[in-house]
């Protein structure tokens, strides 16, 4: 069996270089998995640009709740989620 220590999905619809629709979901840093409805706000309607990037990454790793446990650590829970923001918005955008 594996166990996530974290997870993270992340959907845009871009229309021209402005976000247009933005989904973001983060799983094992809570006690059921959650959408970041504030940083889909933040996306949302806006060019996502490295400043914006910056800035979700911050509110998402605020938003959390993660555990320490077997596993991995509070600590490197919000580290990962805050990576995978970043490289979540850079595969999308290119």
């Amino acid at each position: 069996m594996d166990l996530a220590i974290a997870s993270l999905a992340v959907l845009l619809e871009m229309e021209g270089g402005r976000c247009r629709k933005a989904r973001v979901a983060a799983g094992s840093v809570a006690p059921v998995p959650l959408r970041l409805y504030k940083v889909e706000a933040l996306l949302e309607g806006s060019t996502v640009t490295e400043k914006l990037a910056a800035e979700a990454q911050r509110l998402a790793t605020k938003i959390i709740s993660p555990i320490t446990d077997i596993r991995a650590t509070e600590e490197y829970r919000r580290q990962i989620v805050r990576v995978y923001v970043k490289r979540g918005l850079e595969k999308i955008l290119g």
